[in-house]
């Protein structure tokens, strides 16, 4: 009888030690959060910084967006359309699931305030609010001679998805 008692004790604090290691790394683990249907992307031009320093402007601040996520083993995918992409760009934008937040990183073709277009790298991250919308910034890198009277720096801008 002690053998076997000693043998439920000893299970039981091993079952018990198990669980307690697996809890918090089931607990920490963050699943997407899907986006579908519209948004409205309000990007905050009123906090928009380049360089560290205060840089607002009058450039458009909604736009509105239609996602799709879909997740593989692989991992998942946010998908909205390039609505302003040059001739042979990927015809969508894709966010990757990352880090516990959706994450894009790609080459961009940026605006300059004189119209002329210089090549950037465009990051944005985006985490959820917990009421269907989301918050995030965009920094664009705007590399080599950058734009005609700022030059290269990097610019970046708050924004929410808001659902429509």
């Amino acid at each position: 009888m002690t053998k076997t008692l000693k043998f439920y004790v000893i299970s039981l604090a091993t079952i018990t030690t198990t669980i307690a290691m697996i809890s918090p790394a089931i607990a920490s683990r963050s699943e997407p959060i899907p986006l579908y249907g519209s948004y409205t992307r309000d990007l905050d031009r009123s906090k928009q910084t380049f360089n560290g320093h205060l840089n607002s402007n009058s450039r458009p601040s909604k736009q509105k967006e239609n996602f799709s996520t879909v997740c593989e083993a692989s991992g998942c995918v946010a998908r909205t359309p390039n609505l302003y992409a040059p001739p042979g760009a990927p015809k969508f934008i894709e966010y990757q699931w990352m880090n516990n937040r959706w994450e894009l990183k790609a080459d961009h073709f940026f605006n300059c305030n004189d119209g002329s277009k210089v090549n950037s790298t465009l990051f944005e991250f985006f985490t959820s609010n917990g009421d269907g919308s989301f918050s995030g910034e965009r920094s664009i890198t705007i590399g080599g001679a950058g734009c005609p009277g700022e030059g290269p720096g990097i610019y970046r801008i708050p924004f929410k998805l808001i659902p429509i």
